[in-house]
């Protein structure tokens, strides 16, 4: 593996994350790797760790989207088997197709 662990490691390590306790023990195998840095508040007010595994899903989607052609090749920077999981994703993290009109499938 490269020094810089691919999405779909990551995310894989994300899908353990139950409590603070889980999230603070991979923190640092994935330091630099996620935008996990901005969620470094009042924990026990308002942290909720699926959204905030969301939240991270959703940047890697908008940047995959931004940086690509059409859906496939989005799909395959995040290291998804098809474009359909990735219209899934979108739909579940409510990413809008219409907000990427330069391309289409």
């Amino acid at each position: 593996m490269s020094d810089i662990p691919n999405f779909k490691y990551l995310l894989d390590r994300l899908e353990v994350v139950r409590t603070q306790s889980d999230l603070d023990s991979i923190k640092e195998e994935i330091k630099n790797c996620l935008p996990l840095d901005k969620y470094e508040h009042d924990y026990e007010k308002d942290y909720n760790v699926h959204q905030a595994v969301n939240e991270v899903k959703r940047d890697y989607v908008v940047r995959a989207l931004d940086n690509s052609k059409n859906f496939r090749e989005a799909a395959e920077l995040l290291g998804l088997r098809n474009y359909q999981t990735l219209l899934n994703w979108m739909n579940k993290l409510e990413i809008k197709r219409g907000h990427f009109t330069a391309w289409t499938r």
